[in-house]
């Protein structure tokens, strides 16, 4: 998925990438993500940390339209 893995796994409160998956609409790109990060994180600051991804993406990729993230609670062993 040409970098998006590395750009996502540069935020440091992303603990797994889950999934990521990528696709052409029209002229423009359509991102699914899902990704896991600390089960005690707030929902505001999962919230602020997707904002941070996508807007991070786009700013990368300018033919991203959307970028959709769903996040998954992460539990270390």
């Amino acid at each position: 998925m040409v970098d998006y893995r590395m750009i996502i796994s540069s935020f440091p409160d992303v603990k797994r990438i889950d999934r990521v998956r990528a696709r052409e609409h029209g002229h423009y790109i359509l991102v699914d993500l899902r990704i896991s990060i600390d089960h005690e994180k707030t929902i505001k600051e999962g919230h602020d940390l997707t904002r941070e991804i996508k807007h991070e993406l786009m700013k990368k990729h300018d033919n991203i339209e959307e970028v959709l993230i769903h996040l998954n609670p992460y539990y270390q062993n």
